[in-house]
């Protein structure tokens, strides 16, 4: 008979992978309940559970049993006609059908400003014209050394 596979110690605790495997199910594919229930840290549990391709497995397997029970309950919402639950399917699920999300922004103003109208012009005028002066008189200097 082949010798046990243990995963590290903790002291004298020595984790065999069914005992890992075992405070993964029911977990809902929580480290810090898995953590708790070996009596580690988060860190250790998150070791314990990558060591092993059976650990490993049945976290994962684990992490998707919690996913189908929240498929199950937003089926069951949407079969209620909870439109709530239903537009966040269409805009996660639904998104390879065409169905999209748009967002808009709305942009709030107010009539008060510190600036006047013909002060705001002047600033403009300011930004767009002085750039295309210098322009024009850079343009007037190259024309004139040639």
């Amino acid at each position: 008979m082949g010798a046990k596979k243990f995963v590290r110690t903790k002291g004298d605790l020595r984790f065999e992978p069914d005992k890992i495997i075992n405070a993964i199910k029911g977990s809902g594919g929580i480290i810090t309940t898995i953590a708790k229930k070996l009596g580690v840290s988060w860190n250790t549990a998150k070791s314990y559970i990558e060591e092993h391709e059976s650990t490993l497995q049945a976290y994962n397997d684990e992490e998707e049993k919690i996913l189908d029970i929240a498929d199950e309950q937003l089926y069951k919402a949407i079969k209620k006609g909870d439109l709530s639950a239903v537009k966040w399917l269409q805009a996660t699920k639904g998104k390879k059908r065409g169905y999209v999300e748009k967002q808009i922004q709305e942009i709030q103003t107010t009539n008060e400003s510190k600036y006047s109208d013909e002060e705001v012009d002047a600033i403009v005028r300011a930004f767009t014209e002085e750039p295309m002066k210098k322009k024009k008189k850079a343009t007037k200097k190259k024309g004139a050394k040639k």
